[in-house]
């Protein structure tokens, strides 16, 4: 029964996560900035999916190691090629998704921009 309910729960996360990256997206269309309370946001919602995860018996490990997708894009945001936004942005979504989705994620945005800059 409670692990049913931690499931119903990992989904409204899920759900959550979603439409605020939806909602951040157009944010950041509109106007060229990712607002920090957004950020906040995410983050409260992935310390919220890191507590369900743990319940459910999930290694809690790989959600705190995946904040350190961001870090190597940090010279890249120190010679003004990428916004402070994006940065933290990757790191929240890598601390939500864990390293190895993560580091999913952030092949899948690599190709995806590689794509964008050649058509």
């Amino acid at each position: 029964m409670i692990f049913e309910n931690l499931q119903a729960v990992e989904y409204l996360l899920s759900l959550a996560f979603i439409i605020q990256l939806a909602w951040i997206s157009w944010i950041d269309i509109k106007s060229r900035t990712i607002p920090n309370i957004s950020i906040v946001l995410l983050l409260l919602t992935g310390v919220l999916q890191l507590i369900a995860g743990a319940a459910s018996g999930q290694n809690i490990w790989l959600s705190l190691l995946g904040d350190m997708i961001g870090i190597p894009f940090i010279p890249s945001w120190l010679k003004g090629q990428i916004g402070a936004g994006d940065i933290k942005l990757l790191m929240v979504c890598g601390f939500y998704l864990g390293l190895l989705d993560g580091m999913r994620m952030l092949v899948l945005i690599l190709m995806i921009s590689l794509a964008l800059a050649l058509f």
